[in-house]
């Protein structure tokens, strides 16, 4: 294990800040091997006269270069990396704010960063430069595998001597490639066209070719209308003696065959050839004329080692740019956002709860669409469901405990167990009853002490987080808890085989009489496993303040946002990292427009802050939900990846995104049509 100390150089022509809240990133040319630890960060800087307390430092690393934390302090450096990483990418941010906008008189400098790790990477412990890595590259060799047999004296005649020098200079000196010779199955032949419709791959052999004037065709790529090919045409000659003395008596090299040119690492297929007559019109050699090879479904190789060795020999297209081209065409379809919304045909909601109202709101930022609808979650009203006790010792029943007025057996069968493990209880609410002020806390599911299964224990305590139990309240001899429906449940899932992170985003706004309900969640109840967003406002002093609770797993991890408006839109986002092991929340207002009470021109951030993950995320396999409260809610939208700092405002400030290959789920709460369905009839 070793202390080194990396130097990143910056660029003088672009180390400068020059304005008031602006920033420069700063990326270290190559990742560290086997990090450990940060041991601290160290800077150079020249602040020519300006206040070193409106600048802040932080960093960010990666495993991979395209997933990043969330921007750290320098002062936390040393609490960050939990293990050994095999490689490590780091960027510097450096902002300068002054709460102007206006040009500095003397600009910020910043000359060098100095990074001090530890590290099992096998380099001298002392400064270093982080170095450049170059490829090797080998020349192939042609080696013969026997003597010339060349004799002139040998030879009686003419015809026969020009004929041995094509062989052997064909045999010296040509250059290796892989032959597959092809020929057609005698059974596709098409009478109407008169053609082959089908071709088999029926042998591979290592062949020597002649490249007139041993030029090779340029590497460069040429485009045309029909895409990216080589430089064309390509023209070979092989020996027609040699070629007979591989493949057989009367064969040729004829169309749609073709080779695999290692020295150039390119593949051909014969387009067409011509037996050429040299001296006395004596057939001495074939000229060849070679195309691009393009794999084609008429093709049948039965060989598996031959069918190994050309995909061993060649790279498609969809495996070179197979996922940006999936990614690409998600993005310029977006499917989830732009295509028509029918009950029968829904990219993104699986189920919608019949009360819930979705209502129409025309909001712009910067005149662009922010809002064109939005759900009123207020529609979905909760409502107490009297649950009456029963002593009897069955499943499908709750009973009261002999001589414990505080608590309830619900058995798997019971009403109690199944609103419970659908998530349609409200517990922990001190205002459910008209009288008494017992709040009601479930707990399960248990194994029974008989054979009747698994139950949810119902408990009644004084206050939520108080330890000290109290009977529970029965009404007209039964127990009340408040029960919601879920509002919409997604057809996306939390798989944590497909991502490890992930960010949620959406548009909130809390009515009168929000005091707290769960906001988003996707949970299994059996093993505790998912996760849950939940909000909270109570009053302080006549000011009303914003908690937003994310739950992993039965971890709660709060975040006090600060004051907050009734009646008014916000932004949040919340990204949650097993990968970085962080979460956190941010929140936006909206500033209004001067000159249109429907436009808003900047989004302000009102709250910022993230903390360690407590408890990894573990896979729920349980749909997202939006749940039902005193809140109206739009533009909802999961991403599966970290949406850094500088993303927001492009995230939050517009209806349609093109990133719809990142997202799971990307609700603008468009309203199901009520539209016929049509099919052809055969």
């Amino acid at each position: 294990m070793r202390n080194i100390v990396l130097k990143l150089v910056t660029d003088s022509a672009s180390n400068s800040i020059t304005y008031s809240k602006n920033y420069r990133i700063f990326r270290l040319a190559q990742p560290v091997d086997k990090l450990t630890d940060i041991a601290g960060i160290a800077d150079f800087i020249e602040l020519n006269g300006n206040d070193s307390a409106n600048l802040t430092k932080k960093f960010r690393w990666s495993r991979d270069g395209q997933n990043w934390s969330l921007w750290i302090d320098f002062s936390n450096a040393g609490s960050v990396i939990g293990g050994e990483i095999e490689q490590a990418h780091f960027e510097f941010k450096y902002t300068y704010d002054n709460n102007t906008y206006a040009a500095l008189t003397n600009p910020v400098v910043i000359e060098e960063i100095q990074l001090a790790v530890v590290s099992n990477s096998p380099v001298p412990a002392e400064t270093s430069i982080v170095p450049l890595v170059g490829n090797p590259e080998g020349s192939p060799v042609v080696v013969g595998d026997r003597e010339a047999s060349f004799n002139p004296y040998g030879v009686d005649s003419a015809i026969g001597i020009a004929r041995e020098l094509s062989f052997q200079t064909n045999k010296i000196f040509g250059h290796e490639v892989v032959y597959f010779k092809t020929e057609p199955d005698r059974t596709s032949g098409d009478f109407i066209f008169k053609e082959w419709t089908l071709y088999k791959t029926i042998s591979r052999k290592c062949v020597k070719i002649m490249v007139p004037d041993n030029i090779f065709p340029d590497s460069k790529p040429v485009y045309n209308e029909f895409g990216v090919d080589f430089e064309v045409p390509f023209e070979i000659h092989i020996d027609h003696t040699y070629f007979q003395s591989i493949f057989g008596a009367d064969s040729q090299p004829r169309k749609r065959d073709y080779l695999y040119i290692p020295l150039t690492n390119r593949m051909y297929e014969i387009q067409g050839s011509f037996l050429h007559r040299g001296f006395m019109m004596e057939p001495i050699y074939w000229k060849v004329q070679l195309t691009k090879f393009h794999p084609n479904i008429d093709m049948l190789i039965e060989d598996q080692e031959i069918a190994q060795s050309l995909d061993d020999a060649i790279l498609t297209t969809e495996e070179l740019f197979g996922q940006e081209a999936k990614a690409q065409t998600e993005d310029a379809l977006m499917k989830q956002q732009y295509r028509t919304i029918s009950k029968r045909f829904d990219e993104v909601r699986e189920k919608i709860h019949p009360s819930l109202r979705t209502r129409i709101l025309d909001l712009t930022y910067n005149y662009a669409p922010l809002i064109e609808h939005y759900y009123d979650l207020t529609s979905i009203q909760p409502t107490l469901q009297s649950y009456s006790p029963i002593t009897t010792n069955s499943k499908s029943d709750q009973y009261l405990s002999p001589n414990t007025p505080n608590e309830f057996y619900a058995y798997e069968e019971s009403e109690v167990f199944l609103d419970w493990l659908g998530g349609r209880l409200n517990y922990g609410d001190t205002n459910y009853f008209q009288t008494g002020s017992t709040s009601i806390l479930l707990d399960g599911p248990k194994d029974s002490f008989t054979p009747m299964g698994r139950y949810v224990l119902v408990e009644g305590y004084k206050a939520i987080g108080s330890n000290s139990r109290k009977n529970l309240v029965l009404e007209d001899g039964s127990l009340k808890i408040k029960k919601s429906e879920t509002a919409v449940i997604y057809k996306a899932k939390q798989d944590l085989t497909q991502y490890n992170n992930l960010t949620i985003t959406m548009l909130v706004n809390f009515n009168q009489s929000f005091t707290s309900s769960p906001i988003l969640r996707t949970k299994d109840y059996i093993n505790g496993a998912g996760l849950e967003v939940s909000g909270v406002i109570w009053n302080d002093a006549g000011t009303d303040k914003l908690r937003i609770v994310i739950s992993i797993n039965g971890s709660n991890q709060t975040f006090e946002t600060g004051p907050v408006e009734r009646d008014t839109w916000y932004a949040l986002v919340m990204p949650v990292s097993n990968e970085f092991s962080q979460i956190g929340v941010t929140r936006y207002s909206f500033q209004q427009d001067q000159a249109n009470v429907k436009n808003y021109n900047k989004l302000i951030m009102q709250y910022s802050n993230f903390q360690s993950l407590t408890t990894p995320m573990i896979s729920s396999n349980s749909n997202f939900s939006l749940m039902a409260g005193s809140y109206l809610a739009a533009n909802i939208r999961i991403f599966k990846t970290m949406v850094q700092e500088e993303d927001h405002d492009y995230v939050l400030s517009q209806l349609y995104l093109r990133d719809e290959s990142l997202l799971a789920v990307v609700d603008n709460a468009k309203p199901q049509l009520n539209v016929p369905f049509i099919t052809i009839n055969r």
